[in-house]
């Protein structure tokens, strides 16, 4: 398990791949200038499950702490695979249009 902690001096804590995963998006997202809403899977002091809402963006300050804890880790495969898919999605270079018809861009200058 991690607990992650955030800019505003809050935490939460998570387990290894999920904390993984917000660090490696928060990250892409610094990188592209983007930012975005992320419901993250955590679980509460009291051992059920919960979800912490992040705003994550190119100001975010993230860490994460490995800790030990007598619960079972907290696994969320789909959770994982959705932010490693974002993460994906903005590494993709963009389309560029290709044109076979180079008239398409003569000018007419009459």
């Amino acid at each position: 398990m991690q607990r992650v902690y955030f800019c505003t001096g809050t935490s939460f804590l998570t387990g290894d791949d999920v904390a993984d995963a917000v660090l490696e998006y928060a990250w892409v997202l610094a990188q592209y200038g983007r930012h975005d809403l992320v419901r993250v899977p955590t679980r509460r002091p009291d051992g059920s499950a919960g979800r912490s809402t992040l705003l994550i963006g190119p100001m975010s300050q993230l860490s994460s702490e490995d800790l030990t804890t007598a619960g079972d880790e907290l696994v969320d495969r789909e959770f994982v695979r959705g932010l490693k898919d974002r993460s994906a999605h903005l590494r993709e270079p963009l389309p560029v249009a290709q044109f076979d018809d180079a008239a398409a861009f003569e000018v007419d200058e009459a």
